[in-house]
């Protein structure tokens, strides 16, 4: 990165959070905090007014010109935007579509010379359903109720086999395998659960206020959930064969330990709630991951 891309980005950091410490600068810009120091002093050099009281600060009201997006910057945030997640008509398509336009206007002349000819690099689909009116109106309640604070009563089943209302404090609508899921504390049980919302078939906005718990986290509700299983912790033990990025990527997460075994293969042992989403997605690598434990881990694969 340049010392002017970097300046840029330290003068983003200080105009979104005020009373940020020279750690946190460095280790945003992933540079010595030495280096900050003389960013700092740049920018004050250039009449930036910077000052620090608990953590460094912009001067209110100082006018910044808008950040320029560089090429990769753009073109991945676009790639996003155009997913077919974004574009369904019912969710998100008039907000990504007006967030487009926004950022098109105001890209520099240079960056739009790079663009002509370029094509969208990257793709990003979630196979999303959202046709169903129905369920654009259970999203457009629940984005409601969750920025309101307001609990629902939700409407909840899977055809005939399950039907029950359950009352909802919605924490957090959250995509995860490709499907969305409300997050939120069901009164009924006084626990904290994730609603498909597939199965919900009518949401009811209610007066009832809440407050949302200070000790919950979304990563903190799904650690060691491979996908949104809220199952008892088990430990695993898996032997990867051959050396795949994909696996790696996804396992390394939930790794506690990976150790290189002498053949070449790599032996990971992690923990996750529950066996069956974990085995479902092993299914994609037929010989490629041995199963050394749970034994119920390996007689379900």
């Amino acid at each position: 990165m340049s010392k002017f891309a970097r300046l840029l980005q330290v003068l983003n950091l200080l105009k979104s959070r005020q009373g940020i410490s020279a750690k946190e600068l460095a280790l945003e810009c992933q540079v010595s905090r030495r280096t900050i120091f003389r960013d700092i002093l740049s920018l004050s050099s250039a009449e930036i007014p910077v000052y620090y009281e608990k953590g460094y600060r912009l001067l209110p009201g100082t006018f910044l010109p808008a950040l320029n997006f560089d090429l990769d910057e753009y073109l991945t945030l676009k790639s996003i935007l155009s997913a077919d997640l974004f574009n369904d008509r019912n969710f998100f398509s008039r907000t990504s579509k007006s967030i487009l336009s926004k950022i098109e206007v105001n890209l520099n002349s240079e960056l739009k010379e790079k663009l002509r000819g370029i094509r969208l690099p990257l793709s990003f689909s979630f196979h999303i359903k959202n046709g169903d009116k129905n369920q654009a109106l259970v999203f457009k309640i629940l984005k409601q109720a969750i920025l309101e604070k307001k609990s629902v009563i939700l409407d909840y089943g899977i055809k005939e086999v399950f039907r029950a209302d359950f009352e909802v404090d919605p924490f957090s609508l959250v995509l995860r395998g490709g499907k969305w899921y409300l997050v939120g504390n069901c009164k009924n049980h006084n626990n904290h659960f994730p609603f498909d919302l597939d199965y919900i078939k009518k949401v009811t906005l209610t007066d009832n206020d809440f407050i949302l718990p200070k000790d919950f986290s979304l990563d903190g509700f799904f650690q060691h959930s491979w996908e949104v299983c809220q199952a008892e912790i088990i430990q695993v033990e898996l032997k990867v064969s051959k050396e795949n990025k994909y696996i790696v990527e996804n396992m390394s997460p939930f790794a506690e330990n990976i150790s290189k075994l002498k053949e070449g293969s790599t032996l990971f042992r992690l923990r996750v709630r529950g066996v069956n989403e974990l085995a479902r997605w092993l299914l994609c690598f037929p010989g490629m991951v041995q199963v050394k434990s749970p034994r119920e881990l390996s007689e379900r694969l």
